[in-house]
Protein backbone atom coordinates (compact mmCIF):
# COMPACT_ATOMS: atom_id res chain seq x y z
CA UNK A 1 0.00 0.00 0.00
CA UNK A 2 1.45 3.65 -0.93
CA UNK A 3 1.94 6.08 1.94
CA UNK A 4 -0.39 8.28 -0.01
CA UNK A 5 -3.41 5.94 0.08
CA UNK A 6 -2.44 4.50 3.89
CA UNK A 7 -2.98 8.19 4.90
CA UNK A 8 -6.06 8.66 3.27
CA UNK A 9 -7.62 5.22 4.65
CA UNK A 10 -5.82 6.92 8.13
CA UNK A 11 -8.14 9.99 7.48
CA UNK A 12 -11.43 8.11 6.56
CA UNK A 13 -11.26 5.88 9.71
CA UNK A 14 -10.01 9.15 12.09
CA UNK A 15 -13.42 11.07 10.33
CA UNK A 16 -15.55 8.02 11.31
CA UNK A 17 -14.52 8.01 14.74
CA UNK A 18 -14.21 12.11 15.90
CA UNK A 19 -16.95 13.03 17.95
CA UNK A 20 -17.99 9.17 18.66
CA UNK A 21 -17.10 9.07 21.99
CA UNK A 22 -13.78 8.55 24.23
CA UNK A 23 -14.16 4.87 24.48
CA UNK A 24 -14.29 4.38 20.56
CA UNK A 25 -11.15 6.52 20.32
CA UNK A 26 -9.28 4.34 23.42
CA UNK A 27 -10.05 0.91 21.66
CA UNK A 28 -8.36 2.26 18.19
CA UNK A 29 -5.87 3.60 20.18
CA UNK A 30 -4.76 0.65 21.82
CA UNK A 31 -5.65 -1.91 18.31
CA UNK A 32 -2.93 0.82 16.79
CA UNK A 33 -0.59 -0.06 20.00
CA UNK A 34 -0.56 -3.37 19.64
CA UNK A 35 -0.49 -3.36 15.97
CA UNK A 36 3.32 -1.52 16.68
CA UNK A 37 4.23 -3.55 19.80
CA UNK A 38 4.22 -6.73 17.47
CA UNK A 39 4.91 -5.64 13.94
CA UNK A 40 6.89 -2.37 14.86
CA UNK A 41 10.08 -4.12 13.26
CA UNK A 42 8.77 -5.62 10.00
CA UNK A 43 6.50 -3.11 8.70
CA UNK A 44 7.67 -0.69 6.13
CA UNK A 45 9.35 2.75 7.27
CA UNK A 46 6.56 4.64 5.36
CA UNK A 47 3.20 3.14 7.03
CA UNK A 48 5.66 2.93 10.42
CA UNK A 49 5.63 6.70 10.37
CA UNK A 50 2.07 7.09 9.63
CA UNK A 51 1.18 4.63 11.80
CA UNK A 52 2.70 6.80 14.70
CA UNK A 53 1.62 10.13 13.58
CA UNK A 54 -1.72 8.72 13.28
CA UNK A 55 -1.59 7.16 17.15
CA UNK A 56 -0.84 10.89 18.34
CA UNK A 57 -3.50 12.38 16.50
CA UNK A 58 -5.70 10.08 18.06
CA UNK A 59 -4.29 10.98 21.54
CA UNK A 60 -4.81 14.77 20.32
CA UNK A 61 -8.53 13.52 20.09
CA UNK A 62 -8.82 11.50 22.94
CA UNK A 63 -7.55 15.01 24.91
CA UNK A 64 -10.06 17.28 23.23
CA UNK A 65 -12.94 14.75 24.13
CA UNK A 66 -11.71 14.46 27.70
CA UNK A 67 -11.73 18.75 27.68
CA UNK A 68 -15.30 19.08 26.19
CA UNK A 69 -16.39 16.65 29.06
CA UNK A 70 -14.90 18.95 31.60
CA UNK A 71 -15.95 22.12 29.63
CA UNK A 72 -19.70 20.47 29.91
CA UNK A 73 -18.87 19.62 33.65
CA UNK A 74 -18.16 22.50 34.90
CA UNK A 75 -20.48 25.02 32.82
CA UNK A 76 -23.21 23.45 34.52
CA UNK A 77 -21.70 23.22 38.05
CA UNK A 78 -20.65 27.28 37.37
CA UNK A 79 -23.78 28.64 35.55
CA UNK A 80 -25.17 30.60 37.98
CA UNK A 81 -22.11 32.28 39.69
CA UNK A 82 -20.60 33.27 35.78
CA UNK A 83 -23.73 34.61 34.89
CA UNK A 84 -24.18 36.64 37.92
CA UNK A 85 -20.50 37.88 37.45
CA UNK A 86 -20.67 38.77 34.05
CA UNK A 87 -23.59 40.94 34.66
CA UNK A 88 -21.49 42.75 37.24
CA UNK A 89 -18.41 43.47 35.20
CA UNK A 90 -20.35 43.87 32.28
CA UNK A 91 -22.08 47.10 35.02
CA UNK A 92 -19.20 48.11 36.33
CA UNK A 93 -17.70 48.32 32.69
CA UNK A 94 -20.20 50.64 31.71
CA UNK A 95 -20.52 52.64 34.50
CA UNK A 96 -16.78 53.31 34.50
CA UNK A 97 -17.49 54.09 30.73
CA UNK A 98 -20.64 56.68 31.11
CA UNK A 99 -18.72 58.40 34.12
CA UNK A 100 -15.63 58.99 31.95
CA UNK A 101 -13.02 57.34 33.62
CA UNK A 102 -9.42 58.07 32.63
CA UNK A 103 -8.34 54.25 33.48
CA UNK A 104 -10.77 51.50 32.63
CA UNK A 105 -8.09 48.57 32.82
CA UNK A 106 -9.43 47.02 35.66
CA UNK A 107 -13.10 47.07 34.72
CA UNK A 108 -11.57 45.94 30.74
CA UNK A 109 -9.90 43.12 32.81
CA UNK A 110 -12.97 41.77 35.35
CA UNK A 111 -14.70 41.66 31.92
CA UNK A 112 -12.28 40.33 30.07
CA UNK A 113 -11.79 37.29 32.91
CA UNK A 114 -15.76 36.84 33.27
CA UNK A 115 -16.08 36.02 30.03
CA UNK A 116 -13.18 34.08 28.95
CA UNK A 117 -12.38 32.30 31.93
CA UNK A 118 -11.11 28.49 30.61
CA UNK A 119 -13.99 26.70 30.25
CA UNK A 120 -12.43 23.50 31.00
CA UNK A 121 -11.23 24.23 34.59
CA UNK A 122 -12.80 25.33 38.03
CA UNK A 123 -14.08 29.18 38.00
CA UNK A 124 -12.68 31.12 40.44
CA UNK A 125 -14.63 34.25 41.15
CA UNK A 126 -13.99 37.25 40.54
CA UNK A 127 -16.02 39.15 43.33
CA UNK A 128 -15.34 36.23 45.96
CA UNK A 129 -16.86 36.32 49.93
CA UNK A 130 -13.59 34.81 51.07
CA UNK A 131 -10.26 35.95 50.83
CA UNK A 132 -7.02 34.91 51.36
CA UNK A 133 -6.44 31.34 49.03
CA UNK A 134 -9.00 32.59 46.48
CA UNK A 135 -7.87 35.67 45.96
CA UNK A 136 -4.45 33.99 44.99
CA UNK A 137 -5.64 31.94 42.79
CA UNK A 138 -8.34 34.77 40.82
CA UNK A 139 -5.21 37.20 41.02
CA UNK A 140 -2.81 34.35 38.88
CA UNK A 141 -6.08 33.75 36.31
CA UNK A 142 -6.38 37.85 36.33
CA UNK A 143 -2.41 37.58 35.19
CA UNK A 144 -2.81 34.91 32.85
CA UNK A 145 -5.88 36.26 31.04
CA UNK A 146 -4.16 39.80 31.48
CA UNK A 147 -1.48 38.09 28.98
CA UNK A 148 -3.62 36.66 26.73
CA UNK A 149 -5.56 39.77 26.45
CA UNK A 150 -2.08 41.44 25.19
CA UNK A 151 -1.48 38.53 22.46
CA UNK A 152 -4.66 39.31 21.49
CA UNK A 153 -5.13 35.31 21.74
CA UNK A 154 -8.49 35.97 23.63
CA UNK A 155 -11.78 34.27 22.35
CA UNK A 156 -13.68 37.35 23.00
CA UNK A 157 -12.80 40.88 22.81
CA UNK A 158 -14.40 43.74 24.66
CA UNK A 159 -15.87 44.54 21.67
CA UNK A 160 -17.20 40.66 21.36
CA UNK A 161 -18.68 41.21 24.54
CA UNK A 162 -20.79 44.74 23.95
CA UNK A 163 -21.64 43.44 20.71
CA UNK A 164 -23.12 40.02 22.15
CA UNK A 165 -21.10 37.60 20.63
CA UNK A 166 -20.83 34.42 23.11
CA UNK A 167 -18.58 31.46 22.85
CA UNK A 168 -19.33 28.47 20.58
CA UNK A 169 -20.84 25.81 23.32
CA UNK A 170 -18.83 23.36 20.96
CA UNK A 171 -15.19 25.20 21.52
CA UNK A 172 -12.78 24.50 24.17
CA UNK A 173 -11.57 28.15 23.99
CA UNK A 174 -8.95 29.31 26.40
CA UNK A 175 -6.48 26.71 28.35
CA UNK A 176 -4.13 28.16 30.93
CA UNK A 177 -4.00 25.01 34.02
CA UNK A 178 -5.01 22.54 31.41
CA UNK A 179 -3.19 21.68 28.38
CA UNK A 180 -2.36 19.73 25.20
CA UNK A 181 1.25 19.03 24.80
CA UNK A 182 3.33 20.50 21.90
CA UNK A 183 4.12 17.42 20.95
CA UNK A 184 0.51 16.39 20.02
CA UNK A 185 0.01 19.75 18.65
CA UNK A 186 2.68 19.64 15.78
CA UNK A 187 1.99 16.33 15.34
CA UNK A 188 -1.47 17.14 14.29
CA UNK A 189 -0.25 19.75 12.43
CA UNK A 190 1.85 17.21 10.35
CA UNK A 191 -1.85 15.03 9.70
CA UNK A 192 -3.68 17.91 8.50
CA UNK A 193 -1.09 19.54 6.24
CA UNK A 194 -0.51 15.51 5.01
CA UNK A 195 -4.50 14.93 4.53
CA UNK A 196 -4.17 19.06 2.73
CA UNK A 197 -2.18 17.93 0.08
CA UNK A 198 -3.59 14.77 -0.37
CA UNK A 199 -6.82 16.56 -0.91
CA UNK A 200 -5.33 19.35 -3.59
CA UNK A 201 -4.25 15.94 -5.65
CA UNK A 202 -7.12 14.36 -5.04
CA UNK A 203 -8.73 17.47 -6.78
CA UNK A 204 -6.17 17.80 -9.52
CA UNK A 205 -6.79 14.49 -10.27
CA UNK A 206 -10.51 14.48 -10.69
CA UNK A 207 -10.31 18.19 -12.33
CA UNK A 208 -8.32 16.28 -15.49
CA UNK A 209 -10.38 13.01 -15.00
CA UNK A 210 -13.66 15.50 -15.91
CA UNK A 211 -11.86 17.49 -18.43
CA UNK A 212 -10.65 13.93 -20.19
CA UNK A 213 -14.66 13.66 -20.51
CA UNK A 214 -15.50 16.55 -21.29
CA UNK A 215 -12.98 15.88 -24.40
CA UNK A 216 -14.19 12.20 -24.96
CA UNK A 217 -17.77 14.02 -25.21
CA UNK A 218 -16.43 16.73 -28.06
CA UNK A 219 -14.66 14.14 -30.09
Amino acid sequence: MSGKSFRSNNRQDLESIINSGSNKIKRKIRDIERLLAKKKDTLPDTILIEKERYLKTLNLELRNNELKQKAQKYSKKYHMVRFFEKKKSLKNYKKAVSEKKEDLQKEQLELLYAHNFPKCEKYVSLYPKETDASNEEKFFYLKEIEKHWKNNTLPLTIQDIMNGRKRNNDEIGLLIKENISDELLETNLDTVNANKQDSEIQGKSDKQGDEEEEDEFFE
